[in-house]
């Protein structure tokens, strides 16, 4: 499917795949017939960290710069998710949101 080795679709499979993390899937890009679409190729890849392990990541850093805004330290509870003991700081953690957004609560 990727072609004779060295041409185009076949380096740029093999370069992808070498850069990308998890399980590589693979295979044609179907038109609305069903059958494939000359020259389309679909690559599926795993993310390389869940959704909630990125989040974690990013509190870390994201609460740093909030205790550098307000000028002291904070104290996190993680479960919550909510500064202890600092309304001001826990106010910065969410923002106004222009009509018709909402904060998901």
């Amino acid at each position: 499917m990727a072609g004779p080795k060295g041409s185009g679709l076949s380096l740029m499979i093999e370069v992808l795949s070498s850069v990308l993390v998890g399980n590589a899937v693979i295979g044609p890009i179907l038109n609305g017939t069903g059958k494939p679409a000359m020259n389309g190729v679909v690559l599926a890849v795993d993310p390389a960290a869940e959704v909630e392990q990125s989040h974690l990541s990013t509190n870390l850093s994201l609460l740093g710069m909030l205790s550098m805004k307000v000028g002291r330290s904070i104290e996190w509870d993680g479960e919550q998710e909510q500064i202890l003991n600092d309304p001001e700081a826990n106010a910065l953690l969410k923002r106004e949101y222009r009509a018709p957004w909402v904060y998901p609560s």
